[in-house]
């Protein structure tokens, strides 16, 4: 059942977007942080081979994926749907309870026009956002909605877009060869990192039919 508003909010307006509590232990994919060490260790001996080179190519990389994220957000700002009580309003709800349940403030989410089932969240810290594509929706029920969102807070919480703008992993500022290099490297850990993030979306909803039956539709479609 739903917690009263007043309860939810109010603790929520004290918890930080990201960062250590006792959820993040839950959370993680037991694999996730090997995973990130190893890629690191790779990524340090990469960067020092590159470093001749491709040093001060790659430090203007990921100033400008950082640049871009605030860029993106003023866009989204102007083009998408913020969800509000007013707007989108049982959405909105889901999303507080989704953050709620994973000890964290709630994040903006924004419904954008798209036929796709989609869903990713994006920028860095308090900054951070969430984007809902409008086919997925329509198409979700609201337990299953509970999980999509508590997966992208699940992102959000772990900081994993911060790693992907440091691999390079954006729609602009890519130098094709080392950026598929970091891509390759980090692989392993950014298939960790779903699965922390779903882990995330089951702590959410707190029962796995939701879970499944949302992936379920998002792979093979709604029906």
């Amino acid at each position: 059942p739903m917690l009263a508003q007043d309860q939810r909010d109010t603790t929520m307006a004290s918890s930080t977007a990201v960062g250590s509590d006792s959820t993040s232990s839950v959370l993680q994919s037991p694999e996730e942080s090997r995973a990130l060490f190893v890629a690191c260790i790779v990524s340090v001996a990469l960067s020092v081979a590159f470093a001749g080179l491709t040093l001060g190519l790659f430090v203007l990389l990921v100033g400008a994926a950082v640049w871009q994220l605030y860029l993106a957000r003023s866009d989204v700002l102007v083009s998408l749907v913020r969800t509000s009580p007013d707007s989108f309003p049982v959405v909105d709800n889901v999303a507080k309870t989704a953050a709620y349940r994973l000890n964290m403030p709630k994040v903006d989410v924004f419904v954008r026009q798209s036929p796709n089932l989609n869903a990713f969240a994006s920028g860095l810290g308090r900054q951070s956002w969430i984007v809902l594509e409008s086919a997925l929706v329509e198409a979700l029920a609201p337990s299953e909605l509970l999980f999509v969102l508590g997966h992208e807070l699940g992102h959000v919480k772990r900081q994993h877009v911060l790693w992907q703008v440091l691999v390079g992993r954006t729609d602009r500022a890519r130098i094709p060869i080392v950026t598929r290099c970091f891509e390759l490297v980090f692989s392993s850990w950014s298939r960790e990192a779903e699965y922390t993030a779903d882990k995330a979306g089951l702590l959410a909803v707190g029962d796995v039919r939701p879970c499944c039956s949302a992936l379920i539709k998002i792979v093979a479609g709604p029906n």
